[in-house]
């Protein structure tokens, strides 16, 4: 029964562009933090502007925390990088 209904889900469109906003969202929060890296900029500063930017705040630090993943996952996460990302997620690939 939940197949079921993650088939329904994968179909609905409006879910689709759900998930690709905040897949898009994870990629440029990890972008963000690279370049604060880069810049000397405390990653603290980082989270707490990804943060103030959402409404419900487990959202925000479930998405702070995917971000801080993809970030430590990559030495060096660029353009390329945000378009596979951005790719993979228009096409449903959802890690396990």
């Amino acid at each position: 029964m939940a197949v079921a209904a993650g088939a329904s889900a994968a179909a609905d469109p409006e879910a689709r562009a759900d998930r690709s906003k905040l897949c898009e969202r994870v990629a440029n929060m990890a972008v963000e933090m690279n370049r604060a890296r880069k810049e000397g900029v405390p990653q603290r500063r980082v989270e707490a502007a990804a943060l103030a930017e959402t409404d419900d705040i487990q959202v925000g630090g479930a998405l702070v925390g995917v971000a801080q993943v993809v970030y430590a996952m990559a030495e060096d996460i660029d353009s390329t990088v945000r378009s596979r990302v951005r790719r993979d997620c228009r096409s449903g690939f959802r890690p396990r």
